[in-house]
């Protein structure tokens, strides 16, 4: 019964450990204002004053690229495209 009990524990415990460790872009689509904001949160794109670019602009994905170290890189889409924002998501979930 003993061993039964913190099998359950310890199963839980993992399920709780990896619900936390979601990326915080999970809950938002791609390329969406909350999406940007997700982002722009996770990376510290702009300071806690709100300076830096505009999310979503071209300069400001960009900033995004260089956080991530992935500017230049062959295979990322477009900088403007809806791609571009998977591509982003995919990096941030394997970080």
């Amino acid at each position: 019964m003993g061993s039964s009990f913190k099998w359950i524990q310890t199963v839980v415990l993992a399920s709780i450990l990896m619900a936390c460790a979601q990326s915080p872009t999970a809950n938002n689509v791609p390329c969406t204002p909350s999406w940007f904001a997700a982002v722009n949160d996770r990376l510290a794109v702009s300071d806690e004053h709100g300076h830096g670019p505009d999310h979503g602009s071209a300069e400001w994905r960009s900033a995004v690229e260089f956080k991530l170290a992935v500017r230049g890189q062959e295979n990322r889409p477009k900088l403007l495209s809806d791609k571009w924002c998977n591509y982003i998501e995919t990096v941030l979930n394997k970080g």
